[in-house]
């Protein structure tokens, strides 16, 4: 989820259960879902900063850095949810694995 820090456009974040199309509609690909699947893991850890680097490029291309409109930071989460019976989820357990600033 993203929230610009500039300009106030705090949009409301929600880690309510996606339905299974919006899950496969987040990934371009399986490339894109295996590469974010691992930028949870320590071992990919570094990868996150790059990926970061990314988002402001594409976000912010063809605007500049006073546009109300441009991305300024933003935080990037993992939400763990273990199943605990046949049909029981547990609750969404948000974690943050990546804080960015693009003009930095």
């Amino acid at each position: 989820a993203f929230r610009s820090a500039r300009a106030g456009a705090r949009a409301p974040v929600t880690f309510a259960r996606p339905t299974p199309d919006k899950v496969a509609a987040q990934y371009k690909d399986e490339r894109w879902r295996k590469y974010l699947l691992n930028l949870y893991t320590e071992t990919y850890a570094p990868w996150r900063l790059y990926y970061g680097r990314y988002l402001c490029r594409k976000w912010n291309e063809g605007k500049n850095e006073k546009d109300p409109r441009v991305l300024d930071n933003f935080e990037i989460y993992f939400v763990m949810r273990s199943n605990t019976g046949v049909g029981i989820a547990s609750e969404p357990k948000p974690w943050m694995m990546h804080r960015h600033f693009c003009w930095r």
